[in-house]
């Protein structure tokens, strides 16, 4: 994220590690202040590796921060 928003990284996106007690690998983004979920691996969207799945994710960033 960091380098592919580096004019909004670190004021209008951030990125907050969560710790999920009991689970691992989970992967979600979700809008702030709002708490919308945009992205969920547990959810079935995927784990973003692939250049495709991260694309996708990006142009949903782009979307909702007006990029």
């Amino acid at each position: 994220m960091q380098d592919e928003f580096p004019e909004v990284y670190g004021t209008r996106l951030k990125i907050e590690p969560l710790e999920d007690p009991g689970t691992t690998g989970n992967f979600e983004v979700t809008i702030q202040p709002s708490g919308e979920l945009i992205h969920s691996k547990k959810r079935g969207k995927g784990r973003c590796e692939s250049k495709e799945e991260q694309e996708a994710l990006f142009d949903i960033v782009r979307d909702k921060l007006g990029l």
